[in-house]
């Protein structure tokens, strides 16, 4: 993840005539990068808009590298997913399916389930179930609690069975 406060330093220093398009380097914008160092940052006209913009720039860093860890294709931004673009909505649809494994594996479990029983059944990694898990919990689809093992299992109150949950505490 960028920092603002190392990229606020680096626009800073970017006014040196050495080390102008620093900042841009930084945030992997080697072309402006290049443009800069060889312009003097746009006769420092450009440097004063990057140190403006720091915060907006550190953020499409930032997204830039979370669609990267994520896999998502690099024409999807985080915007778009409220869009009709074919790539936010494959991402959707890839998100709802995950989520629909995640509640076929809670209904078979009398309304309890885990990241990793959610990925084995479903052949989807760790790290992505536990994602849309901790998202259906912060929409209030679903509560984390603790069983006596300490393992942090995830409970929908919907899908209960007429099982009683005196093995679990709740976990706040």
């Amino acid at each position: 993840m960028y920092s603002k406060a190392a990229a606020f330093i680096l626009g800073i220093i970017s006014f040196c005539p050495p080390f102008n398009g620093l900042l841009r380097f930084y945030l992997k914008h080697y072309v402006s990068g290049g443009i800069y160092t060889l312009t003097a940052g746009l006769c420092f006209i450009g440097n004063i808009l990057d140190i403006v913009q720091v915060p907006q720039l550190v953020k499409q860093a930032n997204m830039r590298l979370k669609q990267k860890e994520l896999n998502l294709p690099e024409s999807l931004n985080m915007e778009s997913l409220s869009g009709n673009d074919t790539p936010a909505l494959e991402y959707r649809k890839r998100e709802e399916s995950i989520q629909r494994q995640i509640l076929l594996s809670a209904k078979r479990n009398s309304g309890y389930t885990t990241p990793s029983e959610v990925a084995l059944e479903s052949n989807v990694s760790i790290e992505l179930v536990k994602e849309a898990l901790d998202y259906l919990v912060s929409r209030g689809f679903a509560e984390m609690k603790i069983n006596k093992a300490g393992t942090i299992v995830y409970f929908f109150p919907d899908m209960l069975d007429n099982v009683r949950d005196e093995s679990f505490e709740d976990l706040t």
